[in-house]
């Protein structure tokens, strides 16, 4: 083989000085790897990093109000993407196995439980002159041990987690069943009751939120969920809502009690979710919504029959220990 086509190594005893320059130069080019990512010059990496720290920078001044807000608006957007889908999916005349599947229809005893229900505690308005004695009996469930009687406007209606010192006035969205699921949950578990109704006693406005008004959001949120009416308004819009309805059609089938053993639940899904997450009057919102989002879940749910079936589906402990 000639000598001339063979690759000289550095230190090589016949290479010449000059020689040994060049064929190390191409020995390095030879052997070295290209990186995958090319190098960038130091200036381009100097302004990537200030970059980066202005972005940083940024963020550190938005304040948690505005955080929420965006929070708030992506969560928003998401809770939409389901009936944007489905309208999609109508629209472009797609297969019916990508569609939501009906309910299955609902029974005659069902039925009639449903109206039942509907016309007896659904947006039944509260009345102080009708209904302040079932007030009253909520408030010493309450504070059993309390000799102190309230007005019907009084300030100490504020202890029990009213907004104001008119109960009426917090009543309006969800009406006399707001009451009536509060006794209920007072009445039958009262452990569980006395718990989350201090949880937040003796703390700050910040740290603590009202527990009445929290209970009538949860009412307000159940029916709204199955667009639960009265006779004669018009039927809702909401494609979803036959399904939430027949959740809560086959709950009560047997017992309307089930539906507020079904609220007692949902308050202990509330109470734990504000001590998971450390909660604050800020961050109630969200609580809320995550709330929302697992009641829904739940009365979607076609093994949704009973209470203990709730509580189940809640993932909580509906009876007290």
């Amino acid at each position: 083989m000639d000598s001339t086509t063979l690759r000289r190594r550095k230190g090589h005893a016949d290479s010449a000085p000059d020689q040994d320059r060049n064929v190390d130069s191409h020995s390095d080019e030879d052997n070295e790897c290209t990186p995958l990512v090319p190098r960038q010059p130091e200036s381009t990496s100097s302004q990537s990093n200030a970059v980066q720290r202005s972005v940083v920078a940024d963020w550190s001044r938005l304040d948690m109000q505005d955080l929420y807000r965006y929070w708030s608006l992506l969560r928003d957007w998401l809770a939409d993407v389901p009936a944007m889908a489905r309208k999609c999916a109508s629209d472009l005349h797609l297969p019916a196995f990508v569609l939501p599947s009906k309910p299955p229809p609902l029974t005659h005893e069902q039925i009639q439980a449903l109206e039942t229900f509907i016309e007896k505690n659904v947006a039944v308005p509260y009345d102080h002159d009708e209904h302040f004695s079932e007030l009253m009996r909520l408030w010493r469930l309450s504070f059993p041990k309390t000799e102190t009687i309230p007005l019907r406007q009084d300030p100490q209606w504020k202890r029990l987690g009213f907004q104001g010192t008119d109960p009426a006035t917090d009543f309006r969205s969800a009406g006399v069943l707001s009451i009536r699921a509060m006794v209920h949950f007072a009445e039958n578990y009262p452990s569980k009751y006395q718990t989350v109704m201090t949880r937040t006693h003796g703390l700050s406005a910040e740290e603590s939120y009202p527990f009445a008004c929290a209970c009538i959001n949860i009412v307000f949120m159940i029916t709204d969920l199955a667009k639960l009416r009265r006779g004669g308004e018009p039927p809702s819009a909401d494609p979803e809502a036959p399904i939430m309805r027949a959740g809560i059609a086959r709950l009560i089938e047997h017992d309307e009690r089930a539906f507020f053993d079904f609220f007692s639940a949902s308050m202990i899904v509330l109470d734990e979710e504000w001590v998971r997450s450390k909660g604050t009057y800020m961050t109630f919102p969200f609580i809320i919504r995550t709330v929302r989002e697992r009641i829904a879940s739940t009365l979607r749910n076609p093994r949704l029959r009973s209470a203990a079936t709730a509580a189940e589906l809640l993932h909580v402990e509906l009876l007290d220990e």
